[in-house]
C-alpha cells in the first residue's frame, strides 16, 4: 500500500495568535485587523450587493480568494439568512495553507457569540487533504465548498465541471507585495470565465496593477471610501454580455427507494427547492435500513487511490451532515484488526493521516494495546479511535429525514422510472435498479445479512467496536453483527455467528433477543454507485455495508450536480463511482455486446 504523501496532504498555516488577531509569519500580514468583522461587511458584503442579490433571486454563489479564518463566510451567511428568510447561500472560497484544529478552537472561543458558525466550524474542521471539501449548514440553507490547495488548479477545475456562474467574488489573499500569485493576470482571466453579466468583484486592495488587471478581464472597476479604517478599496462589476444562469436544472424529482440513501438523497434536494416524490411500495425504512444501531464510521484505506480519498470525504461529509438529525449521536468507535484489517495496515493508516502536528487528534487516534484498556477494551493488540463517529438509529433518522415540506412519500406499487423533460428519477434503491431496463450493466450483487440484539450485556459505556464484525453497547443490552450471507442462513446460525465473533466483549451465556434482517447490495468492487445513467435518470445506491456514511455523501455529488454546482470529489473520484465503469470493463474484457451484458451458453 502506497501511503499519503505530500501529494494529498496539504501544509496547513502557520500562525501566531496575537490576542484575538491572526499573523503569518510566512507572508508577514495578518489574517485580519480589530475591526475585521466590520471590515468584511464595508470591503466585501456591502459593495458585492450580495444581499440584495439574494432578496432577488434567493439563491446566489459567492466565490473567494482566500478562505483564511472563514470571517467572510460566516459574515456573508449571517447576512443574507437574516434579510431572506428561504435564501440560500453557495460559498465557495479557496485556500492554499488552511487552519489547524487548535486555530479553529480559538476562533470559536473568540468568535462564536457575534458569529454563531463559528461553533459548526470548529466542530466539523476541514481535513488537511487536497481538493474540494463541503460542508452544509442552516438547515441546508447555506453551503460552502473549499478547495484546499492551488487557487489555478481550483478555477480551472471550477471552470470544467461547473455549470453555475457565481454572483460575487472576494479578492481576500494576503497583499499583492507579499502574496502575488493570487493577482496574477492569469489567475484572473480564469475566475472572469466564472462571471456572468453583473457579478461584482470585492478586494480590499487599491493598488493600481489589480485595478488594470480586473479591467482588462472585463471587469468596470471604482472605489470605495473605507475611511477611517482605510482609504480606499476595489469593487467591480463584470460587462460582458453572459447571461445569468437559471438556478436549478430541475424542479421536480422522482427518488426511488424510501430507506436511509433515498432519504439524505431527498432532503439534500428538498433542501435546494426542489419538490421531491420519494416513492417506494415497501414503506419507509425497510430493508437494510431497518437497523436501530448503525455505526457512522471512517474506513480508511490510507493511500492517494480513487477509493481511499472517496472513504475519506464521505467520512467527514457524512459525521458534519448527520449531526444534528434524530436518531443520531456521537458514538466514539474503535477499529480493531480483523479478517480484513491487519495490525500492519492499521499502523500505515495512522501514520498517513497523522502526518500534521495535532490535526488528527480531534477525529483519529492510534492507540496501543494498553491504552484501549481506558474504554474496557483489553487487548494486547492496537486499535484505530474515532472519536467523533456516529451511532445512528436508522429508522428514525430516516423519517427524520423525510420529513420535509418539499417531500412527499408515496407507496404506489408498480410506479417505475419515467421521467420527463421537467423532471428527474434518482434511484437510491439497489435491488431495485439491477431490475430497469436502463440499467442491463450495473453488477450489483443483493447479499442477505443479519444483526443481534443481545440481553444482560455488561455495559462498556464508552465505545463501539468494529473489526470482525461489530459490537455497539446500549444500556444493558448490546447489538452485534453483522453477517453476510451468500449462501442462505437461518436465523439461529446467523445469531450464532454473530456472538462467536464477539466473545471477548460479551459474558458467558449471551443470547439473541432480537434480529433485524435487511439485504446489502454490494458491487463488485465494492464501491457505490452514483451518477447519470441516462439524459433524466441518476442513481446513488449500493453502499454495502458502508451505506451509514457513504449515502449521505452520494446525495451530496448528485444533489450538486442537478444543481449545477462542482461536485465535492475530484474527477477520478467521479468515475470510480460512476455507473458506466462496469460496462468499460465488461468492454475490455468482451463481456459486453451491443451495449447489453453477455450471457455465456
Amino acid at each position: 500500500m502506497v501511503t499519503v504523501t505530500s501529494e494529498g496532504l496539504v501544509h496547513p498555516a502557520r500562525i501566531e495568535w496575537r490576542g484575538n488577531q491572526c499573523y503569518a509569519p510566512q507572508y508577514a500580514d495578518v489574517y485580519g485587523r480589530a475591526n475585521a468583522a466590520a471590515e468584511a461587511r464595508s470591503v466585501y458584503i456591502q459593495p458585492s450587493a450580495i444581499v440584495a442579490r439574494a432578496t432577488q433571486f434567493a439563491r446566489v454563489m459567492v466565490g473567494e480568494l482566500g478562505f483564511g479564518t472563514g470571517l467572510n463566510f460566516v459574515a456573508t451567511a449571517a447576512a443574507i439568512t437574516a434579510a431572506k428568510r428561504y435564501a440560500y447561500l453557495h460559498f465557495v472560497s479557496i485556500e492554499k495553507h488552511p487552519l489547524m484544529f487548535d486555530d479553529w478552537q480559538h476562533l470559536r472561543a473568540s468568535r462564536a457569540r457575534e458569529f454563531p458558525l463559528y461553533e459548526a466550524l470548529a466542530t466539523h474542521p476541514l481535513p488537511l487533504t487536497r481538493g474540494w471539501h463541503r460542508r452544509v449548514f442552516c438547515a441546508g440553507r447555506v453551503v460552502l465548498s473549499v478547495y484546499h490547495g492551488d487557487a489555478m488548479e481550483a478555477l480551472a477545475d471550477l471552470n470544467a465541471r461547473q455549470q453555475q456562474s457565481f454572483d460575487a467574488w472576494y479578492l481576500d489573499g494576503f497583499t499583492p507585495q507579499r502574496n502575488p500569485e493570487l493577482w496574477r493576470a492569469d489567475l484572473l482571466r480564469l475566475l472572469a470565465d466564472t462571471c456572468h453579466t453583473g457579478t461584482r468583484v470585492a478586494t480590499f486592495t487599491a493598488a493600481g496593477e489589480v485595478r488594470r488587471r480586473l479591467q482588462a478581464v472585463g471587469f468596470e472597476v471604482s472605489k470605495v471610501d473605507q475611511r477611517p479604517h482605510k482609504r480606499e478599496s476595489l469593487v467591480g462589476e463584470f460587462v460582458d454580455n453572459r447571461p445569468r444562469p437559471t438556478p436549478l436544472t430541475t424542479r421536480h424529482a422522482r427518488v426511488f427507494g424510501a430507506g436511509f440513501g433515498g432519504a439524505t438523497l431527498a432532503h439534500h434536494l428538498a433542501q435546494q427547492g426542489i419538490a421531491v416524490d420519494v416513492i417506494d411500495p415497501r414503506g419507509i425504512a425497510t430493508g437494510a435500513s431497518c437497523i436501530p444501531a448503525a455505526l457512522l464510521h471512517g474506513r480508511l484505506l490510507g493511500d492517494n487511490s480513487p477509493t481511499a480519498n472517496h472513504r475519506l470525504h464521505a467520512f467527514h461529509y457524512a459525521r458534519a451532515y448527520m449531526t444534528g438529525i434524530p436518531g443520531t449521536s456521537q458514538m466514539p468507535v474503535v477499529q480493531r484488526s480483523g479478517p480484513n484489517m491487519s495490525v500492519a495496515k492499521l499502523e500505515r493508516i495512522a501514520t498517513a493521516y497523522q502526518a500534521h502536528d495535532r490535526w488528527h487528534h480531534y477525529w483519529i487516534k492510534y492507540l496501543q494495546g494498553p491504552a484501549l484498556a481506558h474504554y474496557n477494551l483489553h487487548s494486547q493488540e492496537p486499535g484505530l479511535l474515532f472519536p467523533s463517529a456516529r451511532l445512528v438509529d436508522l429508522p428514525k433518522a430516516t423519517r427524520a429525514l423525510l420529513d420535509h415540506p418539499n417531500i412527499r412519500i408515496r407507496t404506489a406499487p408498480n410506479e417505475i422510472p419515467s421521467a420527463t423533460s421537467s423532471s428527474v428519477d434518482v434511484l437510491c434503491s439497489g435491488l431495485a435498479a439491477t431490475d430497469l431496463a436502463a440499467a442491463p450493466t450495473l453488477e450489483i450483487t443483493p447479499v442477505p445479512g443479519q444483526i443481534d440484539q443481545l440481553a444482560n450485556v455488561r455495559n462498556h459505556g464508552l465505545v463501539s467496536v468494529v473489526g470482525n464484525g461489530y459490537f455497539v453497547p446500549r444500556a444493558r443490552t448490546a447489538f452485534v453483527g453483522a453477517t453476510y450471507e451468500y449462501q442462505p442462513w437461518s436465523s439461529t446460525q446467523a445469531s450464532t455467528h454473530n456472538i462467536s465473533n464477539n466473545t471477548d466483549l460479551l459474558p458467558p451465556g449471551a443470547r439473541s433477543i432480537g434480529q433485524f434482517r435487511g439485504t446489502r447490495a454490494v458491487t463488485s468492487d465494492r464501491m457505490p454507485v452514483v451518477g447519470r445513467l441516462d439524459e433524466a435518470t441518476w442513481i446513488a445506491t449500493a453502499h454495502g455495508s458502508m451505506g451509514t456514511t457513504s449515502a449521505p455523501y452520494a446525495a451530496a455529488l448528485v444533489a450538486a450536480e442537478l444543481c449545477g454546482w462542482l461536485p465535492p470529489a475530484d474527477p477520478a473520484v467521479m468515475s470510480a463511482l460512476a455507473p458506466g465503469r462496469f460496462a468499460e470493463r465488461q468492454r475490455r474484457r468482451g463481456k459486453l455486446v451491443n451495449g447489453r451484458k453477455s450471457r455465456p451458453r
